[in-house]
């Protein structure tokens, strides 16, 4: 059970209001700061504490009322404010009652004693506190009996206590905030918490929380802020309580990563017994949060390029110790600039656009010139502007515009009079220039040009901005910039005259530029060129360095060539920072060098350099930070790169890829291709090893080989060879076979010596024989089967027919040849009809051929008939009725089925459908469904049966733009009335009065001044009320010198008093004043310009003689004399003279004076040591050698001349040739001139690969090759060869070629005949032919027959031979429920029975069997005279029957097969003396006749085709 705490405070309750005469509220309405706040209420006869106030550290800005039940009497009120501020921005202390009124009040700042505070405060802005004095309210209260009002009644107000008073109007506090008698439960209230208590009305701030799940949701983001990367990071928790309170956050990057950039936010450690996401040092911030819905902060990720390709990090911790995932985010540049392509400032690397995207526009008449001031404003942009004056009569000729925005140019072009000597003045009323960072900002830059030719006619820029109040500089005279007239030249650059400087043609093309390479030493040297084609374009290194090794702090480069782009680049920090660039060495390269805020002071350290790949440097600035300091935009570099030429050096070597030494860089084949290293002595075992011909020897040649048989069933088998070669030189198989046979020269199977080795018998075998004579002659008739050697004494064999009782008896014969004839009596008569082509002899039986039809079923059956002429006719029943609907002209026998024709409509669907009629007569009327009614709207004439949708006519207006429409009006009557829209209000000014329709545009009626030159013209009056003023002009203004009282429209002309000096002799006249002040005061002339050299500070009125001071050299012989100079300034150069073009070998950077000494670079080999020295050149191009000769190894020279050439001079003549020079060796090469060591002995073997005994190491055939005999050399398997030496089906069929020994029966014509067995045991199993009831007869019926499967009981098979292992097709089937019995007459399966039961009539078989069922039978049945058993007995097999394709027919006898169908057509016929298969599958299912014609007999048999 739940322990409810009940917390009861029972200070002061109705009846203590009771107890006291008097009462004061009290209301506090603190500020943001609440903390800072206290008051206590004292007893002041007592000194004791009647109420005080509690900590307001959670209540900003929250009205504070308390109720305070007291006595009356005198008490003290002391309210302080701790801070000294009093309550701010607002706020209030008040002490009252209803009886006094107010006792006691305070309010706002409480510096201020007007707000009622008895000892004001004050306070510093340090933030700190220090030294700030608190604000105070005491009052002494005389506190007069006062009775609660009536409707004063206290109680608990809080509806969620549990003894809530809703009569209360106001709370039970006593004196203490917090009192009350309000009773609660409390526990955890926040369904949240995972000790919620459901039934706690108060909070008791012990809720439990679950941990946090981190965030939610997330995101990230950048912006940018000028050149300024601002990140920002949101988050979204969820969890309940304060678990998922932020406590820390944490953003950062690794401060180990390369380059390191450091970030506004401080260096931290990790938090100590943590585990962060991340884990490495990092830059960190850190701040508390108490919000656990969405949250955000941004930061601020250093300065451009400070964070590109850098991952930051952010990450928070929770309250419960927790943290959230690490989001990362790799921010991009913030680069400012103008992004408008179009602009002449466009910068192409700008990613955000500063608005400095500005059109000059250099336009000015033709008298007059123009100036371009370009002025980037400093931090303090309203502090500067500039003039353009006429040094001469000092009159202002043009002024700068109002500047507003840092670090933004602004463009501004003026026109000015060319004849004029102008000076240019820049000023800041600050006083410092325009140097911001002075004050930590940035400063700014000017620049002055002429836009006509680009000529700079000022500049000043960082660090020289802190020039004070003004800087000025002569300008001149401004003119336009001379352009000579267009250089004539040739135009196209397809030509060998190209010129580029050229702007017009002038006809001197001539030579068509044909690219290829000029040098004749390359291997692609074009004879037909006239100019060096170059690479297009090659991988050039991009060096930035800084001289300082600190990075450029926010400067950058970028390289524009053509439409690529490549950049921005920078050094975040260090020295030195290579990139690779591709560049085209056809179009020049632009070079960008930006500067951004500050980093134009520090702008003098960066260098750039280009590269190309072979280390040359193409193009270079920055190097010098006093004599080449890089240009800032928009200054731009170009330069051509130079990628070297498309010339490609001779290189030798092997070019077939499929060369095993194939050389993939070289272009030129010096035949020294070779595809299979190895050992190529056959001499040597490895030779015959390694498995293939080598072509080039590779030193593997180690072992000689010992050559011989190795065959140890050969004759001469040697057991110490190691190659089956004849000799290293001859391949051949050196094995003679073993031999076996008979020696013995005496023996009858002595064979005689042929002097083949082998051939001859080598080996006796003991197999000699003696010699037998005798006859030899197997054919002979005293054939000695023992003799072995004939001694003349054959007798031939004679045969015949040995018996004297057989009509061919031969007297002669001495061997029977079983051809005996017997005695065979019989008709021998060919004409006979009983003709006996077997018999012999005739014994006078011979019977009269009587030809006629022998067909029973037959229209003309002749019974005498022996011989069937061919004259049958068959009987064809049907209706014979000409006028009969089914007459049948092809029958011959009237079967009483004419059916009599009935004419009429046979269309079921037509509305005069004849069920009796069975022509169609084509009088069929269709059905026409619709209304018949006459009278209906929809009356269709052309129905003939009504379908209830007739809809009656209904009269009306159908116009559905007349005002009386009627929308269920299906026949219009004429009654229809047009709209007429209108203004139906008769008040209004455009009423109509024949509208019928108001469309809304009634105009309303409008009085007034309609003049529109009145004073009080109304513009809205549309009728005339003659109120009309007349408009009085005159000035209105009562304080104008000029005021017309008059007047009532004032217009303009008003003369307002301006009060000063009158005189015009006066310095200070003022020509506008109309009212003199008495404030003139008169000149003193003089120079008035403190910066001048004659400066007068009495002087008010300046007369024109200021000379003004320009500092400069002052010294007539130095380099910058300034003629102009008054003051000098200690800068004076000396002359120093030298070459100063940097272009040239003797350039001298120190020189400042050019004294024509400058010498051109001229490129060689400057050591006097080399074979090629140049005394001419004064700069080593690195082309110096020192040992002329042969210096491609290919070539023989090359190891001939005796020592390593260093340039080759053309001495390489004889190219090498290896191989092996010692004709000893297997491998000699005549042709080789190089000995490579490949020499290699002879090896002797078989050296065809082709043969069983091949040898891979033999080099030379010594005939003892032995030819592959496949087969199985497997003795247990079916087919094993003891010839086979190689275990394969073929030379191409490496399978394994043994079978596996398969018993079973081998006879194909036993029963048990196994296909698969190759070797037979004894099991076959003669054929058994019978019934085996193996057909499932009584499905047949049950598919076939499925209307009548109640017609079949239980089918039943009669005659199963159980010795039968083969179904002849000659079961018998019966149904128990047939009328007819046990066969008795017919079976199931006989044709015409099933013919009948099952496509005649069932009846037949489940009734009765009856006249009508036999006639049918019998009509099936005739001309069938043999049964089945009768066709067995004369081994005529007819099956299957039924079939669903084929009818098999075998026989012993010839037999002329005929195929009809029921009604006599022919469908196919045959002969056979075997068997035969008939193709029923193309037939459709029935009942057809197969006539089997033998020996005069004819058997109709009847077979079902399924």
């Amino acid at each position: 059970m739940k322990k409810l705490l009940t917390l009861l405070l029972t200070f002061l309750t109705f009846t203590t209001y009771a107890q006291t005469d008097s009462w004061v509220k009290l209301d506090l309405q603190l500020d943001a700061w609440p903390w800072e706040s206290a008051w206590e209420l004292r007893d002041s006869n007592t000194d004791t504490i009647i109420a005080e106030s509690g900590w307001y550290g959670d209540s900003q800005s929250e009205l504070i009322e308390l109720y305070i039940p007291l006595n009356s009497g005198t008490y003290t009120f002391q309210f302080i404010d701790e801070y000294g501020d009093g309550f701010y921005p607002e706020g209030y202390i008040l002490l009252s009652n209803e009886c006094q009124d107010t006792l006691s009040y305070a309010h706002d700042l409480g510096n201020n004693p007007d707000n009622g505070w008895t000892y004001p405060g004050s306070w510093s802005n340090d933030g700190e506190g220090e030294g700030n004095t608190a604000a105070m309210l005491v009052d002494t209260l005389t506190i007069a009996p006062c009775a609660p009002p009536t409707t004063f009644v206290p109680g608990c107000m809080d509806p969620m206590a549990l003894n809530y008073d809703e009569l209360a109007t106001v709370p039970s506090f006593g004196p203490y905030e917090g009192d009350t008698t309000c009773e609660y439960i409390w526990g955890c209230t926040d369904p949240g918490g995972l000790n919620y208590d459901p039934e706690a009305t108060m909070n008791d701030d012990m809720c439990e929380w679950p941990s946090c799940s981190g965030f939610d949701t997330s995101n990230f983001f950048q912006a940018c802020n000028g050149n300024q990367t601002e990140l920002t990071f949101e988050w979204m928790t969820s969890g309940p309580g304060p678990n998922c309170d932020v406590n820390q956050l944490h953003y950062g990057y690794n401060l180990e990563s390369d380059p390191f950039v450091q970030s506004q936010f401080y260096q931290g450690e990790l938090p100590v017994g943590s585990t962060p996401p991340v884990t490495f040092p990092y830059t960190i911030w850190e701040v508390s949060y108490y919000n656990n819905n969405t949250n955000s902060v941004s930061v601020k990720a250093g300065g451009n390029f400070a964070t590109e390709e850098i991952p930051h990090f952010f990450f928070v911790k929770f309250q419960d110790g927790t943290y959230s995932d690490t989001l990362w985010i790799t921010p991009q540049p913030c680069i400012v600039g103008c992004t408008d392509s179009e602009s002449p400032l466009y910068n192409p690397f700008a990613t955000i656009d500063d608005g400095s995207c500005q059109v000059v526009d250099a336009t000015c008449p033709d008298d007059e010139a123009a100036i371009t001031v370009i002025l980037t404003p400093d931090t303090y942009a309203g502090e500067i502007s500039w003039e353009v004056v006429d040094s001469l009569t000092e009159n202002v000729v043009a002024t700068s515009p109002p500047y507003n925005e840092t670090g933004i140019p602004v463009v501004t072009t003026v026109c000015v009079d060319p004849t004029m000597n102008l000076q240019f003045n820049l000023l800041d009323a600050y006083g410092d220039g325009m140097c911001g960072s002075c004050f930590g900002g940035v400063d700014g830059e000017v620049l002055v040009i002429n836009p006509s030719c680009g000529d700079t006619l000022f500049h000043l820029a960082p660090p020289d901005m802190n020039f004070g109040y003004e800087i000025s500089e002569t300008l001149g005279n401004i003119e336009e910039c001379e352009v000579s007239g267009p250089l004539g030249g040739c135009t196209n650059p397809g030509f060998v005259e190209y010129d580029p400087m050229a702007v017009t043609d002038d006809g001197s093309c001539s030579t068509e530029v044909l690219l290829g390479c000029l040098n004749p030493l390359s291997f692609n040297y074009d004879s037909s060129a006239n100019q060096q084609a170059i690479t297009p374009e090659c991988e050039y290194t991009l060096r930035l360095t800084d001289g300082a090794g600190d990075g450029w702090f926010g400067s950058y480069i970028g390289i524009v060539q053509g439409d690529s782009i490549y950049g921005p680049y920078t050094i975040y920090n260090g020295e030195q920072v290579d990139i690779p660039i591709t560049l085209s060495a056809i179009l020049p390269a632009k070079i960008y060098f930006f500067t951004q805020g500050n980093s134009i002071t520090t702008a003098n350290q960066c260098g750039v350099e280009l590269i190309n790949p072979v280390g040359m440097t193409t193009f270079s600035v920055g190097t010098n930070p006093w004599t080449d300091v890089m240009m800032p935009y928009p200054f731009v570099y170009t330069t051509i790169q130079q990628c070297g030429d498309n010339c490609i050096p001779v290189i030798l070597g092997c070019l077939d890829a499929t060369a095993f030494n194939y050389n993939g860089s070289a272009n030129t084949d010096d035949s020294s291709c070779y595809y299979t290293p190895g050992c190529t002595s056959p001499a040597y075992l490895e030779y015959h090893s390694q498995g293939f011909v080598s072509d080039f020897d590779d030193g593997s040649c180690l072992t000689l080989g010992e050559f011989g048989c190795m065959d140890s069933t050969a004759f001469n088998y040697n057991e110490y060879a190691t190659v089956e070669w004849t000799s290293a030189t001859d391949s051949t198989n050196p094995c003679i076979p073993t031999i076996l046979g008979c020696t013995d020269a005496t023996a009858v199977n002595f064979i005689p010596l042929t002097g083949d080795p082998f051939v001859d018998v080598n080996t006796e075998d003991y197999t000699c024989i003696s010699v037998i004579n005798g006859c030899t002659d197997s054919e002979a008739f005293n054939y000695n089967e023992v003799a072995n050697t004939d001694n003349g004494s054959c007798i031939a064999v004679v045969e015949g027919c040995t018996d004297s009782s057989a009509l061919n008896y031969n007297s002669d014969a001495n061997v029977e040849n079983y051809t005996c004839i017997p005695f065979i009596y019989g008709c021998t008569d060919s004409t006979a009809f009983n003709y006996d082509q077997e018999a012999n002899t005739d014994n006078g039986s011979c019977i009269a051929i009587v030809e006629g039809c022998t067909n029973t079923l037959a229209f003309n059956y002749n019974s005498e008939a022996n011989v069937d002429n061919g004259s049958c006719i068959l009987t064809v029943y049907g209706c014979m009725d000409e006028t009969a609907l089914n007459y049948n002209e092809d029958a011959n026998v009237d079967n009483e089925t004419c059916v009599a024709i009935v004419e009429g409509c046979t269309d079921s669907t037509a509305t005069n459908y004849n069920s009796d009629a069975n022509v169609e007569d084509y009088s069929c009327i269709p059905f026409i469904y619709g209304c018949t009614d006459s009278t209906s709207f929809n009356y269709d004439s052309e129905a003939n049966t009504d379908n209830d949708s007739c809809i009656p006519v209904v009269e009306g207006c159908t116009n559905t733009l007349s005002v009386n429409y009627n929308s269920e009006a299906n026949t219009d009557d004429g009654s229809c009335e047009l709209i007429v829209y209108g203004c139906m209000d008769e008040t209004a000014l455009n009423y109509n009065e024949e509208a019928n329709v108001d469309n809304e545009s009634c105009i309303e009626i409008v009085e007034g001044c309609t003049d529109p030159d009145a004073l009080n013209y109304n513009s809205e009056a549309n009728v005339e009320d003659f109120t009309c003023i007349a408009v009085v002009n005159g000035c209105m203004d009562s304080t104008a010198l000029n005021y017309d009282e008059d007047a009532n429209v004032d217009n303009g002309s008003c003369i307002p008093i301006v009060e000063g000096c009158t005189n015009p002799s006066a310095i200070n006249y003022n020509a506008d004043a109309n009212l003199d002040d008495f404030s003139c005061v008169l000149p003193i002339y003089g120079c008035m310009d403190d910066t001048a050299l004659n400066y007068d500070e009495n002087a008010n009125t300046d007369n024109g003689t200021c000379i003004a001071i320009v500092e400069g050299c002052t010294d007539p012989s130095a380099t910058n004399y300034n003629s102009d100079a008054n003051v000098d300034d200690f800068t004076c150069v000396p002359y120093i003279y030298g070459c100063t073009d940097d272009t040239m070998f003797n350039y001298n950077p120190l020189a400042n004076t050019d004294n024509d000494t400058c010498e051109e670079f001229a490129y060689g080999c400057t050591d006097s040591e080399a074979a090629n020295f140049d005394p001419l050149a004064n700069t080593n191009n690195n082309t110096c050698h020192y040992n002329p000769g042969c210096t491609n190894s290919n070539y023989l020279e090359f190891y001939t001349q005796g020592f390593t050439a260093d340039f080759n001079n053309g001495s390489c003549l004889t190219l090498v040739v290896y191989g092996c020079t010692d004709n000893s060796m297997f491998n000699y090469d005549s042709s080789a001139n190089f000995d490579n060591g490949s020499c290699v002995g002879f090896v002797y073997g078989c050296t065809d690969p082709t043969m069983f005994n091949y040898n891979p190491l033999a080099n030379t055939n010594n005939g003892t090759c032995i030819s592959f005999i496949y087969g199985c050399m497997d003795p247990t398997m079916y087919n094993y060869d003891p010839d086979a030496n190689t275990n394969q089906v073929s030379a191409t069929d490496i399978t394994n070629p043994c079978v596996s020994i398969i018993y079973g029966c081998t006879d194909p014509t036993a029963f048990n005949y196994n296909a698969e067995a190759n070797t037979d045991n004894g099991t076959c199993e003669a054929v058994v032919y019978g019934c085996t009831d193996e057909y499932d007869f009584p499905n047949y019926l049950f598919t076939t027959y499925p209307d009548y499967l109640g017609g079949f009981g239980t089918v039943m098979t009669y005659n199963i031979d159980s010795d039968a292992n083969t179904d002849d097709g000659s079961c018998l089937y019966y149904d128990l429920s047939s009328v007819t019995g046990v066969g008795s007459p017919y079976w199931l399966n006989d044709d015409c029975y099933s013919w009948v039961v099952y496509e005649v009539d069932p009846y037949c078989m489940t009734n009765q069997w009856d006249d009508f069922c036999q006639a049918q039978y019998d009509y099936c049945d005739d001309g069938t005279p043999i049964g089945l058993d009768d066709l067995r007995s004369e081994e005529i097999l007819v099956y299957p029957n039924p079939t669903s394709d084929n009818i098999i027919v075998k026989t012993k006898k010839e037999v002329d097969i005929v195929l009809y169908d029921l009604i006599g057509n022919q469908l196919n016929s045959m002969k056979s003396m075997n068997e035969v298969q008939i193709d029923l599958s193309n037939y459709s299912s029935g009942i057809y006749n197969l006539q089997l014609k033998y020996e005069g007999i004819i058997i109709n048999h009847k077979v079902i085709k399924q």
